[in-house]
């Protein structure tokens, strides 16, 4: 899995092709947190983390800036969020979403470092889908 200019891409292209395709799952929290009126948010969390995430996973390289800046957005955006609603009556709710989607991050990793790239891949893709449902559950009114 090297490029031309010696550059590691960290996955086959039909796996991070699929997370490419998992990430646009964050413009629904964008559209319901606009929805229920949280504009600042739409374009901070989820917006954000839409950008950097679709912008990385493109074509993912090991030793690349993008990822870099993904993996720092995310980090930012979640704690700006935690900032954000911390009296939220939802909070709970979203803190244990937001800790089953680490919990996948981490089992990804798992896999990834065992060569099992497709549970991989599957385990990043919940990653995407358990952040977003825990945003979703964070945003209603």
């Amino acid at each position: 899995m090297f490029l031309p200019n010696g550059e590691t891409e960290v996955l086959y292209p039909p796996q991070y092709r699929q997370i490419f395709r998992v990430s646009f799952v964050s413009l629904i929290s964008v559209a319901w947190a606009i929805y229920n009126g949280h504009y600042v948010i739409a374009a901070v969390v989820p917006g954000g983390v839409f950008l950097t995430s679709v912008n990385y996973w493109r074509k993912p390289t090991a030793t690349s800036m993008r990822r870099i800046i993904d993996i720092n957005y995310v980090r930012f955006a979640t704690f700006f969020q935690l900032a954000w609603f911390y009296k939220s009556h939802n909070i709970s709710l979203y803190v244990f979403f937001l800790f089953t989607a680490i919990a996948f991050y981490q089992y990804g990793w798992y896999l990834y470092k065992r060569q099992k790239y497709w549970a991989s891949t599957h385990a990043h893709c919940m990653l995407h889908i358990m952040a977003n449902i825990g945003n979703i559950v964070l945003y209603r009114k």
